[in-house]
C-alpha cells in the first residue's frame, strides 16, 4: 500500500510514486529519521533538551513523554488520570510541556501525558523517550521519504500537483481510507504507524475472518 513515500494530512492521503517526489522538493524543511520493524522513529526538541527518541504514532490518540524523560527534564505532573486500552484501564499522568519542537514545527505550553515506556519498543535497544500521537499529526501534512529515510511537516496545506491521492477520514482519531482487495470487494482500513512487524517482501494488512474466506 505504501509504494515509496507517504504523506498524512489534515484532509487527504497521499501515496507517492518515485516519478513525484521531486515535486515536494523543498515544500518544507525535512530531517532524518529511522526506520525499524516498520515504526518511524524521529528526534524532537522538548523544552530545552534536543535529540530525544520519538515514536510516530497514528494510533496513538495523545502524545506520550517517558517518565524517566520527564524526571530528567524536571517537568512536574500536572494530574492524575486513567485511559481504556485494549488492556483495559491504564493509569497516566497529565503533563504541560513548555515547548515541543519536531524539524521546523513547534508547539508551546502543550498538554501530554506521562507513562512509563522502560519496557516498551525500542530501537536497536535504545528506549524511547516518547510518542508524538494524532493530538500533534492531526494538525500537519507529512511527508515521509522510505528512500531517502527524510521526513517534512508543516502547517500548511502542501499541494499534491500530479501525485495521485486517497482521501481519507478521521475514525476514533485514526486516519481510515477506503481500498479494495483482488477486485472483489472494498472495505476501510485504518492508518496506524505504530503497529510493528518484522521486515518482509509482503504486505499485511488486517482483514474481518468473513473478508478473508472471501479473498480465499
Amino acid at each position: 500500500l505504501m509504494i515509496a513515500t507517504l504523506r498524512i494530512a489534515l484532509v487527504s492521503v497521499i501515496i507517492f510514486t518515485c516519478s513525484c517526489i521531486n515535486a515536494f522538493a523543498g515544500a518544507a524543511a525535512s530531517i532524518s529519521f529511522q526506520y525499524s520493524e516498520s515504526l518511524i522513529f524521529v528526534r524532537i526538541k522538548v523544552n530545552n533538551k534536543s535529540g530525544l527518541l520519538f515514536l510516530m504514532d497514528t494510533g496513538a490518540n495523545l502524545s506520550v513523554l517517558d517518565k524517566n524523560t520527564a524526571t530528567l527534564l524536571k517537568i512536574p505532573v500536572l494530574q492524575h488520570d486513567t485511559v481504556i486500552g485494549t488492556a483495559g484501564k491504564e493509569p497516566i499522568d497529565l503533563l504541560n510541556v513548555k515547548s515541543l519542537s519536531v524539524a521546523n514545527v513547534s508547539y508551546s505550553n502543550m498538554r501530554i501525558t506521562r507513562r512509563d515506556l522502560s519496557k516498551f519498543i525500542t530501537l536497536h535497544g535504545k528506549k524511547l523517550d516518547g510518542i508524538i500521537g494524532m493530538d500533534v499529526l492531526k494538525d500537519l501534512a507529512i511527508i515521509v521519504d522510505f528512500r531517502t529515510k527524510k521526513i517534512s511537516f508543516s502547517k500548511k496545506r502542501i499541494k499534491a500537483g500530479n501525485c495521485a491521492t486517497i482521501p481519507f477520514e478521521m475514525h476514533e482519531n485514526t486516519p481510515l481510507f477506503e481500498v479494495r482487495f483482488n477486485d472483489t470487494f472494498n472495505t476501510y482500513l485504518h492508518y496506524n504507524s505504530g503497529v510493528s512487524i518484522e521486515p518482509s517482501k509482503e504486505i499485511y494488512v488486517n482483514v474481518s475472518p468473513s473478508q478473508w474466506y472471501e479473498l480465499k
